[in-house]
């Protein structure tokens, strides 16, 4: 994916879509269709793809000494720095409430996308689609 001059807009509207979604998926008002929902999955790895190229030339950028990930956090604005931690561990606390718990369920091999999964899933697109928003815009 090259870098173009739309591309943070590009993943910034798709993070502000994917949290919306995610917010009228968490307050069971809009379920959306399957399309939509693969879609959205499909282009969070393509997202995870720009955004760890541009993370892994940074790390190279980082001086010997020191760890090179802090490197590349500390060159962030505060704000993106806290804005992307917050969302990983949200990301992280919101699956682990979206597991389908063994109370006489399917397990864990269930594949219907019930709105508890879709719940996890908008948290691992909000997070990847700021991410990729944050390190596009360098």
């Amino acid at each position: 994916m090259s870098l173009t001059r739309y591309t943070p807009l590009f993943f910034t509207m798709l993070g502000l879509l994917s949290g919306a979604l995610h917010l009228l998926i968490a307050f069971n008002i809009y379920l959306p269709g399957t399309v939509l929902t693969m879609l959205l999955t499909v282009g969070m790895f393509g997202a995870w793809m720009m955004a760890s190229r541009r993370i892994g030339a940074c790390i190279k950028a980082a001086p010997e000494e020191g760890n090179p990930l802090r490197f590349c956090l500390e060159q962030l604005p505060p704000v993106f720095r806290y804005g992307l931690a917050f969302l990983m561990l949200y990301m992280l606390i919101n699956f682990y409430m979206s597991l389908p718990w063994p109370d006489g369920g399917s397990g864990l091999f269930d594949f219907r996308i019930t709105p508890l999964k879709l719940r996890g899933l908008s948290g691992f697109w909000m997070f990847f689609y700021s991410l990729a928003a944050v390190y596009s815009r360098r």
